[in-house]
């Protein structure tokens, strides 16, 4: 059997690979720079697999939540999901000046702390436009 190839559709590669997502203040849709550098993000698409576990953990864990009658946290469960889909960042420092070494525990806690980055980086996610290979069926 033959596995067509339509490069048009793809967007699972992209998705597993990552993109950088330049963060944009919401008052002037300026780039953020700190120390002359942009916060940029790698994540990865909601195509990925990464993505897909994170959203079957994120439910399993609603589901255990929900049986003990306990109270949703639904910005934790975002911040998780987007957490487990990226991958890197450039440009974020701590209070010295001194750059912050990517893992997936502290960027949890920026989105959660942060809801303007969490909205941005969560709709790169969903933006399907964003990890096309290709634009057209040339």
């Amino acid at each position: 059997m033959t596995t067509p190839f339509l490069p048009v559709l793809d967007t699972r590669t992209k998705s597993e690979a990552g993109i950088e997502v330049t963060i944009r203040r919401p008052d002037n849709g300026e780039p953020v720079t700190t120390r002359g550098v942009p916060l940029v993000l790698v994540v990865k698409g909601m195509d990925s697999r990464a993505y897909s576990e994170a959203v079957a953990q994120a439910s399993e864990a609603r589901a255990d939540v929900a049986a003990k009658g306990q109270k949703l946290d639904v910005d934790a469960f975002r911040a998780r999901i987007l957490a487990a889909c990226t991958i890197g960042w450039k440009g974020v420092f701590d209070r010295d000046g001194n750059p912050v070494p990517f893992s997936t525990e502290i960027a949890e806690q920026m989105f959660l702390q942060l809801p303007v980055l969490a909205e941005q980086v969560d709709g790169a996610i969903g933006d399907r436009s964003r990890f096309l290979l290709a634009l057209s069926n040339d």
